[in-house]
């Protein structure tokens, strides 16, 4: 039999819109439903499932991994499921993720049928369609262990199990999936009803091709009675022998699945998937034909990888309507941006596929435009990779993931918190354009903001904004919804300058405060120009205490404004740090002379703030010796004495990370970062030049946790996805680094932007 294609469909671009029922894709590139196995024993989506779904947004639709509808059907160690509202939650965020960058997601139901094991799905009963194992063996908990024997069905298990597909499809769709996909095919129970091999019943579910279409037809109908046909997907894989289904008599074939495409045509669903060798084929095309309806198909055998060229000659040549890509998607998540731009791919590696242990190892994206509210085609820096045993783990890279006190970082690189001066006076609330800013960087792992004053007296530059007012939480507000809709992480650093200010930048009547009444030497940038330092006002027992007041107020403001967490200021030359200093702090009190005296303020702030909002929200920031604005730490023993001492305060207080701004002394950073109990973000000493490409290998070296870049990042809104491909960059202007308009700010151009 032949097919004439050009009656079937007319020539498309794979890169063309197109509607699944009601399923609007933005492109022909569909994600293939591909088992990961990474949600854990509980089966619930987390924060990993999040972002990588999140990642592959772009492509027209995603399909999900299977997912089973109740707990016996479970088929995999690490499998999620849809059998819960726990894990219906869980699913949302996904959908809620993908749905934030413009993506479409189906989510796939599978049952294994007898594709499972007791050690799997919890020593419950396992049911097929007969009682006949898979010849093989499958991956438990304890070890690799043979297939058992499954239980025949009952008919009242039959509707029970058509039931579960019901249940869970509702679910799906209650937790904002855009449809359901139904796993009829690769060897699972719905395929193991289809096969003469798996079904050797003798009732109506059994022996002739029709009765082995019929629970197919009725699981199908009932789910698109639920939740709409046009909602609804069915995937099937004629003559794939995966689970022993042995479909090899091509007559029975076309026989079983056309009866089956004839009873399901008057649904109207959303599409139909095809796996199958030969995608063209005269068996697909009838299929499709007596479907009547969308069809997606993979573009060769099961386990192939689909390249760019194969997907283009199926929808060119009319052979579907859009291509079901798997392999590809796992190791490029800005897949449509690299087949559009004819870029180079990265390579999968089919030995991390399945797996529930980090294999680090940087899967990095294009980046497609940065512009704030959720767009269509964002790519993420990173992908995680996950592997069956930890001794197979390599180094840790800058693109891995990383858990921040229960957070997790979908990278290593972090932007540093950078004086921008755009904020709005004297109200020093954030603006639009500061929201533009911030989202447009959202890829880092982490976003530190610049220095935020967490009162009135602790501003020290022009235009520089606050979090002690209700006005500005709100401003706030939409700079971290912003950020958070293209799926970044963003702290608040507060900085309270001390005596690095002036009184023109403070209300009347205010002074600049310091521990001790000592000047600095240089001058301050005010609204009238350049100023001297003026001497500052000794802050008294009271003043210091509202000061620790005023820091933890603040940090309960950021969170209120959507903040992830707050940066404490202890670095640089400003107030916590002029505590530090011993040319700065001459107390004689318990604030000041020997080391452990000097570093209680930055405890008692850091112990206050972590009260207030928790210490898995709260960071540290030290640079010990810095000189800027005018500090002297030049005894290296004091040194030590007094940031191990502040280390020890802050260990205490189980922060979510220590920020250190480092010095020419690298077996100092060596020394906190052994000291140091959770995760410990470094800003390399790169004097007189900025931090470049070269500082990811302190992460593959052990120096760090994370890496924090400023100037670089100031100038390349897409960096993370630069520094995996390696370039170009665009140049700083330093001549807009404070204040201004949008110049130097939110212009900087990205990659594609580039090739544009």
């Amino acid at each position: 039999m032949t097919v004439n294609v050009s009656d079937v469909s007319p020539v498309q671009s794979l890169f063309s819109p197109i509607s699944l029922g009601k399923i609007e894709l933005a492109n022909r590139i569909v994600m293939a439903p591909i088992t990961r196995v990474r949600a854990g024993s509980s089966g619930i989506p987390g924060d990993l499932m999040v972002e990588y779904y999140r990642q592959r947004a772009s492509v027209g639709m995603i399909i999900t991994e299977g997912t089973y509808p109740d707990h016996a059907s479970q088929g995999y160690v690490g499998e999620p499921g849809i059998a819960t509202d726990e894990q219906a939650a869980g699913w949302q965020r996904v959908f809620e993720a993908v749905h934030a960058e413009g993506g479409r997601i189906v989510l796939q139901i599978m049952h294994a049928g007898r594709g499972t094991h007791p050690d799997i799905n919890g020593g419950r009963r396992i049911l097929a369609p007969s009682a006949i194992a898979i010849d093989n063996k499958t991956f438990t908990e304890k070890g690799e262990q043979p297939y058992p024997v499954p239980e025949a069905m009952t008919t009242a298990e039959i509707r029970a199990a058509l039931e579960d597909f019901v249940a869970a499809a509702r679910r799906a769709i209650e937790a904002g999936a855009d449809g359901v996909e139904i796993h009829g095919a690769n060897g699972y129970l719905l395929q193991e009803f289809l096969s003469p091999a798996a079904n050797q019943r003798a009732d109506e579910y059994g022996g002739s091709p029709h009765n082995r279409a019929r629970f197919v037809v009725e699981v199908v109908t009932a789910v698109a009675q639920a939740v709409g046909a046009e909602r609804v997907g069915l995937r099937i894989s004629p003559e794939v022998d995966l689970g022993d289904v042995f479909e090899t008599d091509r007559d029975d074939v076309l026989a079983t699945y056309g009866t089956l495409m004839d009873q399901l045509r008057p649904l109207g669903l959303a599409y139909l998937s095809i796996l199958h060798a030969e995608p063209g084929g005269d068996l697909v095309q009838e299929l499709r034909r007596r479907f009547d309806g969308k069809l997606i198909v993979n573009s060769g055998p099961f386990g192939g990888q689909t390249t760019r060229e194969q997907a283009l000659q199926l929808i060119e040549a009319g052979h579907a309507d859009a291509v079901v890509v798997g392999r590809a998607l796992i190791a490029n998540p800005d897949l449509v941006a690299r087949w559009q731009g004819g870029h180079p791919e990265n390579e999968p590696r089919p030995e991390l596929f399945y797996g529930t242990v980090f294999q680090r190892r940087p899967t990095p994206a294009l980046p497609i435009t940065s512009s704030p509210p959720p767009r269509r085609e964002r790519a993420a820096a990173c992908l995680f990779h996950l592997t069956h045993s930890s001794k197979e783990a390599a180094m840790t890279t800058a693109f891995d993931p990383i858990d921040l006190s229960g957070k997790t970082l979908a990278n290593r690189i972090a932007m540093a918190p950078m004086t921008r001066s755009r904020a709005d006076a004297p109200a020093a609330t954030a603006t639009e354009l500061m929201a533009t800013y911030y989202a447009q960087r959202a890829s880092a792992g982490l976003i530190i903001t610049e220095g935020i004053q967490p009162s009135v007296g602790g501003q020290g530059y022009t235009n520089t904004p606050g979090l002690h007012s209700a006005q500005q939480v709100d401003a706030w507000r939409k700079v971290t919804d912003a950020v958070h809709a293209q799926g970044g992480t963003i702290f608040a650093q507060l900085m309270h300058t001390g005596r690095i200010s002036h009184p023109s930048l403070l209300p009347d009547g205010l002074l600049p405060v310091a521990p001790s009444p000592v000047t600095a030497a240089g001058q301050v940038f005010t609204y009238q120009g350049p100023q001297d330092y003026v001497p500052p006002k000794e802050l008294d027992q009271d003043d210091i205490a509202q000061t620790i007041a005023d820091y933890a107020d603040a940090a309960r403001n950021a969170i209120a404004a959507g903040f992830d967490g707050v940066e404490i200021h202890g670095a640089n030359g400003y107030l916590i740090h002029q505590f530090l200093a011993p040319n700065t702090n001459l107390r004689t009190d318990s604030w000041g002379g020997g080391a452990a005296d000097r570093a209680r303020f930055g405890i008692e702030v850091a112990t206050a703030v972590a009260e207030a909002i928790g210490g898995d929200r709260t960071g540290f920031r030290i640079s010990p010796g810095n000189p800027y604005n005018d500090i002297a730490e030049t005894d290296p023993a004091d040194v030590l004495e007094t940031y191990t001492t502040l280390i020890a305060g802050l260990s205490r207080l189980d922060l979510a990370y220590l920020h250190l701004v480092e010095s020419p002394d690298r077996d100092l950073a060596a020394r906190l970062r052994k000291d140091w109990p959770t995760a410990f973000i470094l800003n390399p000493f790169t004097h007189p030049g900025t931090t470049g490409p070269g500082a990811l290998a302190l992460i593959e070296d052990g120096a760090a946790d994370i890496v924090a870049f400023g100037a670089l990042f100031l100038a390349n809104p897409d960096l993370p996805a630069r520094l995996a491909a390696g370039g170009p960059y665009n140049t700083p202007d330093a001549a807009t680094f404070y204040g201004g308009d949008h110049r130097g700010y939110t212009d900087y151009p990205t990659l594609l932007a580039d090739s544009a």
